[in-house]
């Protein structure tokens, strides 16, 4: 960490027996690739976690190791800097070389791999064919996952809004966040919000069901935007009645 991004980049390729003329031939692409130019000579120790990872996964690609191990890659960086990772690996498996890629996209898993592991506390679940094992773990996940969430509780605590949710329940077949929901058949979302406003707040809401595939695959037709909730001071709860999705099972 003491060392430039720059140094860095010479180090790694020293430490893979490449030269200083291989490298010096390879520098531009990987700053390049990186996407940090304006700091490729400051002190790597004042990257932030993201600049790390654009930097390591540069290096790596770059170097033609016969193996390139990417773990979360695609946690950090823009859209822009993840499209140009899954393009490299994506190369980089055409020319005949190993790609390990550790990740919890699956959407990124269904299109890039052919051969898929699932790993859990350390060990070997299932190694099989991508989709069975896609299949697999989201079944897992579901079945451990029996209460919603919020996915960020420290910035929900910080939150300085006049108004909150701070909790949600959904409703099916008279039983409350049910492990699975037929989707033929309307259901409620039951919000629980917090105001510490003196006034009555005027809201409306929004419901969208997402997956690990798609970033979005149903959205409320618009009745429930057009519908106008009153918000109190104190905790108001208010019932959100959702028609069938006519979703896929999934």
């Amino acid at each position: 960490p003491e060392l430039t991004g720059r140094e860095n980049i010479y180090l790694s390729g020293a430490i893979l027996g490449m030269s200083k003329r291989e490298m010096d031939g390879k520098f531009d692409k990987i700053v390049d690739f990186s996407g940090i130019e304006k700091f490729i000579d400051t002190p790597a120790k004042r990257y932030s976690s993201g600049m790390w990872v654009r930097l390591g996964f540069a290096v790596a690609a770059h170097l033609e190791p016969e193996i390139l191990l990417v773990d979360e890659v695609l946690a950090v960086g823009d859209a822009q800097f993840q499209k140009k990772c899954l393009g490299k690996m994506d190369n980089v498996a055409r020319e005949g070389r190993t790609v390990l890629f550790v990740s919890h996209n699956m959407a990124a898993i269904k299109a890039l791999v052919n051969r898929c592991l699932l790993i859990d506390q350390g060990k070997l679940e299932l190694d099989g064919d991508v989709h069975s094992v896609v299949e697999r773990y989201l079944m897992s996940s579901t079945k451990n996952e029996k209460n919603i969430r919020f996915a960020d509780r420290k910035r929900e605590s910080h939150c300085s809004l006049r108004a909150k949710i701070v909790g949600i329940t959904v409703i099916a077949d008279g039983k409350e966040n049910p492990e699975q929901i037929d989707s033929k058949k309307p259901f409620t979302v039951r919000l629980t919000i917090y105001s510490s406003s003196e006034s009555n707040i005027r809201c409306s809401a929004k419901i969208t069901i997402c997956d690990d595939f798609q970033p979005l695959i149903w959205l409320d037709s618009g009745a429930l935007q057009n519908k106008q909730y009153i918000i109190e001071k104190g905790i108001t709860q208010i019932e959100c009645l959702i028609s069938p999705t006519n979703l896929y099972s999934g």
